[in-house]
């Protein structure tokens, strides 16, 4: 049973690093047209259709010299999707500042918007500039739903440095350390540290089997797929599987022996009644005129 729920959360933490690779690419696509037709795009218009056809919520365009472009207008500082210089500088922004650090294509931290929301920011250097995409994480929740390890987990996915970003546990909130709740507060140091892990605890009288995968995200990032799971509903799983198991091969084996004692009965038949005939012979009430 572990090693279903090991192999299961590697397969999950594939489609979530896969979903945060699409939503990083269509940057890295749009590099590379601006890498042959830089001089022939109107920047605007290119940003905005790539975010279009992708799905990503925002893409931004900067500039050393300072001119920037985005995909949503805004009047006052990005009218028609051109940035005005004095109200907006993308080289101070710590996601150009990335850009340029890395010289090729990175993710941020996740961050928290204004408005609540957490976002990731994927970076590509372009001749002379940085290309930004705004990845909402909106949709994490959805496929933290979907994670089909076993029946009555709790799953997290948690950032590099243990902020919840995803949970299906009512008790704890995104934005959280994980390192803060009670479930990982001794383990947080070997969760966070290792490709995979596996960890029993009991917390509050209740026995723990926490696993924990890496997930390992475009650009070299990496993100950890969390799932807690009550020893006892494993076990009881394995137990009737177990049981189930043994009635299978103990209905199959009272068949089989069946089969083998119809079939020695065919086989030994004749023999049967050849050692009636010769007794019967022996005691002279043998009928000579018998065929075997």
């Amino acid at each position: 049973m572990i090693l279903n729920i090991k192999t299961s959360s590697k397969y999950e933490t594939n489609n979530i690093a896969q979903y945060i690779k699409n939503n990083a690419k269509p940057i890295i696509d749009l590099a590379e047209l601006y890498a042959t037709n830089q001089n022939d795009l109107a920047h605007e218009k290119q940003v905005a259709f790539a975010a279009k056809v992708s799905g990503v919520y925002k893409i931004t365009l900067g500039f050393d010299d300072g001119r920037f472009y985005v995909s949503i207008p805004s009047k006052k500082t990005f009218p028609g999707g051109v940035g005005i210089k004095e109200k907006y500088d993308p080289r101070s922004r710590p996601w150009y500042k990335l850009g340029k650090k890395v010289n090729g294509f990175a993710l941020s931290d996740v961050f928290v918007t204004k408005q609540g929301s957490l976002l990731l920011g994927a970076v590509q250097s372009i001749k002379n500039g940085i290309l930004l995409a705004d990845i909402r994480l909106n949709n994490l929740h959805e496929l933290l739903e979907g994670v089909n390890v076993i029946s009555g987990a709790t799953s997290y996915i948690v950032d590099a440095k243990g902020m919840v970003l995803a949970s299906t546990d009512k008790n704890i909130k995104i934005q959280q350390q994980i390192q803060t709740h009670p479930y990982f507060s001794s383990l947080s140091s070997t969760l966070l540290n290792a490709s995979t892990s596996y960890n029993e605890q009991t917390v509050e009288g209740v026995s723990q089997l926490i696993f924990s995968n890496k997930i390992n995200l475009i650009g070299g990032s990496h993100w950890f797929l969390i799932n807690v799971v009550d020893r006892d509903i494993a076990l009881n799983k394995v137990d009737r599987i177990t049981i189930e198991q043994y009635c299978w091969a103990l209905g199959i084996a009272i068949v089989f022996i069946l089969i083998i004692i119809v079939v020695l009965n065919q086989v030994y038949k004749p023999v049967i009644a050849l050692k009636h005939l010769i007794l019967n012979l022996s005691q002279g009430s043998g009928d000579l005129s018998q065929t075997l």
